[in-house]
């Protein structure tokens, strides 16, 4: 086999149970269930870069939601809806804002050539 021996990630074995109905659950959100599908591989022993390939992602997602439960635990399986990305648009840094408000709020009308 290719690549580096998998690092253990320590699952309870009280856990076990319920992430394998979050992994069987055709209901739950598809980022939980992925979640508990690599959990459960990657606590068994696969390499990260065979769970990758059958789960269909790139090897670091597999790596971050590892880390991640050895981090929260089970406690990251709840919030996943609470985490969604807002519409906000990011945050310009100090000075940029400005430097293209002359340029758009010019009274000359704009070029073009057609």
């Amino acid at each position: 086999m290719r690549g580096r021996k998998p690092r253990q990630l320590n699952v309870n074995p009280d856990d076990i149970p319920r992430l394998r109905r979050i992994a069987r659950n055709a209901e739950r959100p598809w980022a939980s269930v992925r979640m508990a599908r690599v959990v459960l591989a990657i606590a068994d022993g696969e390499r990260v870069q065979d769970v990758a390939e059958r789960i269909q992602c790139d090897p670091a997602t597999v790596w971050r939601i590892a880390r991640a439960f050895e981090q929260r635990g089970m406690k990251g399986f709840g919030p996943m809806r609470e985490r969604r990305r807002t519409s906000r648009p990011q945050q310009l840094e100090a000075g940029h804002a400005t430097d293209w408000l002359p340029v758009v709020s010019s009274p000359e009308p704009c070029l073009t050539d057609g």
